[in-house]
């Protein structure tokens, strides 16, 4: 097994997966993106450090993100492929590959470019999200890190797939042995539940619908939920934070804690009492990811589509994204289909939103009326044309 001073482009791991280059790097481990010598196709490995693994709490939480990632066979969760988290080893994992572009990355170009998504493209992002996290939670899992940085568009073929990844701190319910080590808070600051800062009640999956609730906020609106800006208002998605102290930690989870609620915008207003709800200080008064999942569609959604509605289409943003970003295409054959930069951004391509879709704030009813009405023209043009083809045979053959 190579050393962390040895990990470098193209070391093969464990003899079979070869280092190609950093994608992050963090406290606990990096992850590269590799290639498994094996299969021919690329993967992501999560080396983590060596200095880390005489700490039996830290080093049992490797185990247990392995053994995680081995129970949710989900197509909207990354994929595990292989670990070595042997006490006597360099631990690592290696996961499925997930080209594309994080969500926080979407976010941050739509808010300085000013274009929030629809209602429709919200319903079915977070349809697929919720899968995961529903699959997650019936298994006794919590993931405790959900946030836009951790979640991916991914091109599959012309569709895109959402993915929800890094289970590294994730909690398993039913085990006893406790995960978190001694004096630090396992989470994201900005998507933290209440109980992750203080223990007031245990973590559970209602601490994954608090952050959920964060994340509707800021994708339909394109505001964080709790930072702020110079105003005191919330700070638009392509803002940095910045220095200043109203948004270090401790100003963040006063406001957690404190039950302050961010400012409600018009983006959300039809989904404003479902975030209250979300983000309620007490975990059992707060809705389920399923429930959350069936009021979005309920309010944002089109009561004339059915479940596949919001099936994914294609990811020719994704790629031209991706050339942006000087990344390397998984797939040649969606180079051909790079957009021009007049056509659809991520969301709208990955979610069929079209050009008269409702924004946020206003009713449904206007854009089903036009659907309706689209529709009983193209239906009295069709039958209108039927009757006059009606006529000329008759004619013909009197």
């Amino acid at each position: 097994m190579s050393s962390v001073a040895e990990w470098t482009t193209g070391v093969a791991v464990g003899g079979r997966f070869q280092l190609d280059a950093v994608l992050a790097s963090g406290a606990s481990a990096t992850v590269w993106r590799g290639l498994d010598l094996a299969t021919g196709l690329p993967v992501a490995l999560k080396l983590y450090h060596q200095d880390l693994i005489s700490d039996p709490q830290v080093s049992a939480r490797f185990r247990q993100e392995a053994e995680v990632l081995r129970q949710l066979r989900e197509p909207h969760i990354a994929r595990l492929i292989h670990a070595d988290v042997r006490k006597t080893r360099q631990p690592y994992l290696v996961i499925e590959h997930v080209p594309g572009i994080s969500l926080r990355e979407e976010l941050a170009l739509r808010s300085e470019a000013g274009r929030p998504p629809t209602p429709m493209m919200v319903v079915a992002l977070f349809g697929q999200l919720t899968t995961a996290l529903s699959a997650a939670h019936d298994r006794g899992i919590v993931h405790r890190d959900l946030k836009p940085a951790n979640i991916m568009f991914s091109a599959k073929g012309k569709e895109v797939v959402v993915k929800l990844l890094d289970f590294g701190v994730a909690k398993v319910t039913e085990t006893s042995q406790p995960m978190t080590t001694k004096g630090r808070l396992i989470g994201s600051y900005a998507y933290m539940a209440p109980e992750q800062v203080d223990a007031r009640s245990p973590v559970g999956p209602a601490s994954d619908v608090f952050a959920l609730g964060t994340l509707i906020y800021e994708v339909a609106g394109l505001h964080r939920a709790w930072l702020r800006d110079d105003d005191d208002q919330p700070l638009p998605f392509h803002s940095p934070a910045g220095l200043s102290s109203r948004n270090a930690p401790p100003a963040l989870v006063r406001r957690i804690l404190q039950g302050e609620l961010p400012a409600r915008r018009p983006e959300v207003d039809l989904v404003w009492d479902l975030l209250e709800a979300a983000w309620s200080g007490e975990p059992s008064q707060r809705p389920s990811v399923a429930e959350m999942r069936r009021e979005l569609r309920t309010r944002l959604g089109d009561d004339d589509a059915d479940d596949e509605a919001a099936e994914l289409t294609r990811a020719a943003h994704l790629v031209a994204l991706e050339r942006r970003r000087g990344s390397t295409l998984a797939n040649p054959a969606l180079a051909a289909r790079v957009p021009s930069a007049d056509e659809p951004w991520a969301l709208e391509e990955t979610f069929g939103a079209s050009a008269e879709a409702t924004p946020f704030g206003a009713s449904p009813d206007s854009a089903r009326r036009r659907a309706w009405a689209s529709r009983l023209l193209w239906g009295a043009l069709i039958g209108g044309g039927v009757f006059l083809l009606g006529l000329v045979a008759g004619g013909l053959f009197s």
